[in-house]
C-alpha cells in the first residue's frame, strides 16, 4: 500500500512537471511571435535571409573567429543584427551564440580526430575554433555532444 502510494506521487509529479514545462514552453512561443510582430521581414526574406547566413557561415568559417559578434555577422549578411537575430531565433531555432557554438564543437570534433593535431591541447583546439575560455569551450562542448572533449577525443569517433 505504502509503495503504492508513492508510485502513484512520482507518476503525479511526473505528470505535473511534463505539463508545466510544456505550458512554459508555449509561453515563450507565443512571448518570441510577440517580440517580433512589428518586424517587417516576410516569411520568403526570412527564409532567403537564414540560408544566407547558413552559407556564409560555411564559406567564409567566421564562427571561428572568437570576436565574431551580431553586428559583425549582420554586416557580412548585408543586414542588421536585430533581423539577423530574428531570422536565427525564428528559422534556425536557436540564439546567436548557441548557433556559432554548433559549428564550433563540430570543427573540434573534426581536429580532435585529426592526426596533425594530436600535439596540440585541447584547449589549444577550442581557440584555434573560435572559444574564447577553457570553461566556455567545455561547457558548450558538452552541452552539445553530451560528454567532455577529452571523452570524445577517447572514443575517437564523431
Amino acid at each position: 500500500m505504502l509503495i503504492t502510494f508513492g508510485i502513484f506521487i512520482i507518476i503525479t509529479a511526473y505528470i505535473f512537471i511534463r505539463y508545466r514545462n510544456r505550458k512554459l514552453s508555449q509561453k515563450k512561443i507565443a512571448e518570441q511571435k510577440q517580440k517580433y510582430v512589428t518586424s517587417s521581414l516576410s516569411e520568403a526574406q526570412k527564409e532567403a535571409m537564414a540560408k544566407d547566413v547558413i552559407r556564409i557561415l560555411e564559406e567564409k568559417r567566421l564562427y571561428i573567429d572568437s570576436n565574431l559578434t551580431l553586428d559583425t555577422l549582420a554586416i557580412q549578411v548585408n543586414t542588421n543584427k536585430h533581423y539577423l537575430s530574428q531570422v536565427i531565433n525564428e528559422q534556425i531555432k536557436k540564439n546567436f551564440y548557441t548557433f556559432l557554438n554548433e559549428y564550433r564543437v563540430k570543427e573540434t570534433q573534426k581536429l580532435l580526430l585529426e592526426p596533425e593535431y594530436e600535439n596540440v591541447t585541447i584547449e589549444g583546439i577550442g581557440n584555434l575554433v573560435g572559444f574564447k575560455s577553457k570553461s566556455s569551450f567545455n561547457t558548450a562542448f558538452k552541452k552539445i555532444t553530451g560528454m567532455t572533449p577529452s571523452e570524445f577525443q577517447k572514443k575517437g569517433a564523431i
